[in-house]
């Protein structure tokens, strides 16, 4: 009985603290994820990336995070790369008209790119 009631006491103080993690990695990635937004408002985007990978690193699923480092991966004309964001943020938020648009914006600018190699 008395290891029972140990095992309980561990699993539910294992509880509180993955929970407690999980919110101090949330509230961490978004620090990041803020820091990243200064950056591409001061057309950092290199350096705004970098912070970016640091929050999704910290909270993987944030479709927020996606949308913006695809932003600004777009802002630097790497196209396949913001496409890959969106498509993730999508996966996980489909009903995303922000994304959704974006995406088709990126989709558009392969396009005329593509176009214009055809042409040289």
């Amino acid at each position: 009985m008395y290891k029972t009631i140990l095992l309980f006491i561990t699993i539910v103080m294992l509880i509180n603290i993955s929970c407690d993690s999980k919110e101090e990695r949330i509230k961490e990635a978004n620090k990041w994820h803020m820091k990243a937004w200064d950056l591409v408002q001061e057309k950092k985007y290199d350096e705004a990336i970098v912070y970016f990978d640091k929050a999704l690193q910290l909270d993987k699923n944030n479709p927020k995070i996606l949308f913006n480092k695809g932003n600004a991966l777009m802002c630097q004309c790497k196209y396949k790369e913001s496409l890959e964001c969106f498509d993730e943020a999508l996966k996980i938020e489909p009903s995303n008209d922000y994304v959704k648009y974006n995406r088709e914006t990126v989709l558009m600018l392969i396009e005329k790119e593509k176009n214009k190699k055809q042409v040289k």
